[in-house]
């Protein structure tokens, strides 16, 4: 009889479970699920998924639990998101606790990794109850539909560093030479010693053969000093009468030079020159430095005394004091110091843009390193560039021209050809231009952690990086680096789409309507107008950017940010 009664019970539990369970599945459309984001976005390669749901009353068994397992579908495989399980007030283990009178709320997050497959995925959920050995399928829920990859649609317009010549357009080659005269004289004597000297005569001939030479003068100097000996106001009055001298003294030899056989002398008069005349007075720093140059034993004391003495008449009387006490001063100093420096300040003549861009292609060898490098620079075709940088990179073995040319390699998208030219530049010099442009090349084959470091290694030898480490840190999900890194540039492609992945919508617009407009922009702005609900912003931009590139066609077909308008006729015939 006992027996009969325990079948019977087990028999009625079994009964009862049973229609628990079929309750349960019966009525689960009856959970309300809630997906954050509604659409998957993929950031920094993470998917995050936050999914909240709300158990209605009197529905969930109090002796069974639920257990959930999201599962992330998609062509060719799946991931399983952590499980979590839901249990009534009355069942054993873990778990949140729902009660079956008033039911409850529930949520759970994971994060998975991104990779390009998932890209038309869907997140499902079939929960699976268990309620003593009964155990069945609730039912089938998708909750979410694709995963939104924005964040890798930067363009990887990295800036490649050139390395920078060192062509002068305008160099002053400069000749100088000075003539002496007599203590407290202004009368040119070219039989004074100094005059005579071999130095200084060879100096003068030496400003002569450059002024022979016919090149353009920009200006000459003509400055006059007297020794510190005398008078203050003596002494700047006879420095003023020895400009003076300076000046016709120039004025002769231009005028012998210009009549001399086959001349390229142009200069007929003065006046067709600028000539700066400067009356400096006494020479106290010519007369201190040759004091200190000199091998006289006290000149120490000398210096001492000079430095002691602010008042420059007491100065003066201490300088001829000297001056008899130490005949070196007399004879070795103060006679250099009565003199006028004539200095011929001239163009070195050059060759024009347009030759200098011409010999680099056709006649390389009548520059030099320099004047290739700034060549270069002339041209805007990526092949005359890629020739003239080859050609100086080989010649000189120069490490600039060798970075140069790989940055118009990684222009022309040969980047392990360009890759192997910075080696060959890194052999020679190690410069940030070098670091950069290799970080460049890290960028555009996707390993982001290499080009970080590179550009960090680049930075700290003083190149500024933050533009392409602000396209890393994009990709990389760190947005608030990138945000920093972009701090002082705008209208540009890369910070729009930044600001659309941080939900800045209006600035994205606004920089992307004032950046030069393209394909990629056109279409940025459509996923602007998409998650804003501006369908017109869509239809209009979408357009332009199929004119631009069809191709895009398609992948706005798959792109989840237009999830929405998959159904629109508008965007299904602009899509065809």
């Amino acid at each position: 009889m006992k027996s009969i009664k325990l079948l019977l019970f087990l028999i009625g539990m079994a009964v009862i479970s049973s229609c628990s369970v079929n309750k349960m599945i019966k009525h689960y459309d009856e959970i309300n699920f809630k997906t954050t984001p509604e659409v998957l976005q993929n950031h920094g390669d993470k998917i995050a998924v936050k999914v909240e749901g709300t158990i209605p009353e009197k529905y969930f068994a109090s002796k069974a639990s639920v257990e959930m397992k999201p599962t992330l579908q998609y062509e060719g495989g799946s991931v399983a998101l952590k499980p979590f399980i839901l249990k009534g007030e009355k069942a054993e283990g873990e778990g949140t606790v729902i009660n079956k009178k008033t039911g409850g709320d529930f949520s759970f997050s994971d994060v998975i990794n991104y990779t390009p497959e998932m890209e038309n995925a869907v997140l499902v959920l079939e929960p699976t109850v268990k309620l003593k050995k009964k155990e069945a399928t609730l039912g089938h829920t998708k909750l979410a539909d694709g995963v939104i990859i924005t964040n890798t649609r930067v363009k990887h317009n990295e800036n490649t560093a050139f390395a920078a010549d060192k062509y002068e357009k305008e160099t002053i080659i400069t000749k100088n030479g000075n003539i002496y005269f007599a203590q407290n004289q202004f009368n040119y004597n070219k039989w004074l010693p100094l005059n005579k000297d071999a130095a200084s005569k060879q100096k003068l001939a030496e400003v002569k053969d450059f002024i022979r030479l016919g090149w353009e003068i920009k200006d000459i100097d003509i400055k006059a000093w007297a020794s510190p000996e005398g008078e203050e106001t003596f002494n700047k009055d006879l420095s003023t009468k020895r400009s003076e001298r300076g000046m016709r003294y120039l004025k002769s030899t231009l005028h012998k030079l210009r009549k001399e056989k086959d001349s390229k002398v142009a200069y007929e008069k003065c006046d067709d020159l600028t000539i700066n005349i400067q009356a400096r007075g006494e020479d106290w720093n010519g007369f201190m430095k040759a004091v200190k140059e000199s091998n006289i034993n006290e000149k120490n004391t000398i210096l001492n005394v000079v430095n002691s003495e602010a008042d420059l008449t007491r100065r003066e009387e201490e300088i001829r004091k000297m001056s008899l006490v130490y005949g070196e001063v007399a004879n070795d100093i103060l006679p250099k110091l009565r003199r006028v420096e004539i200095a011929i300040n001239c163009f070195e003549p050059k060759f024009t843009d347009e030759q200098l861009a011409d010999y680099a292609i056709n006649n390389p060898e009548k520059l030099d390193k320099e004047e290739m490098l700034y060549a270069a620079t002339l041209h805007t075709d990526n092949a005359k560039k890629i020739k003239i940088y080859s050609t100086a990179a080989t010649t000189y073995k120069c490490s600039r021209a060798f970075n140069n040319l790989a940055a118009c390699y990684i222009a022309e998208g040969d980047l392990n050809k360009a890759e192997k030219t910075l080696n060959k530049a890194q052999e020679l010099k190690n410069s940030p231009e070098i670091i950069n442009n290799l970080g460049v090349i890290a960028s555009k084959k996707g390993d982001y952690t290499k080009a970080i470091s590179l550009y960090k290694q680049a930075e700290n030898k003083g190149l500024n990086t933050n533009y392409n480490m602000g396209i890393c840190n994009i990709i990389s999900g760190k947005y608030n680096a990138a945000k920093s890194d972009f701090n002082k540039t705008n209208c540009d492609y890369n910070v729009a789409l930044l600001n659309i992945l941080t939900e800045n919508y209006k600035k994205a617009e606004s920089l992307l309507k004032c950046s030069e407009k393209g394909a990629q922009e056109y279409y940025l702005l459509a996923v602007v107008g998409a998650r804003t609900n501006n369908e017109a912003m869509v239809m209009q931009n979408l357009n332009k950017a199929f004119k631009e590139d069809a191709s895009l066609k398609a992948t706005a077909l798959k792109d989840r940010e237009f999830i929405s308008f998959y159904k629109n006729a508008d965007f299904i015939n602009i899509t065809k």
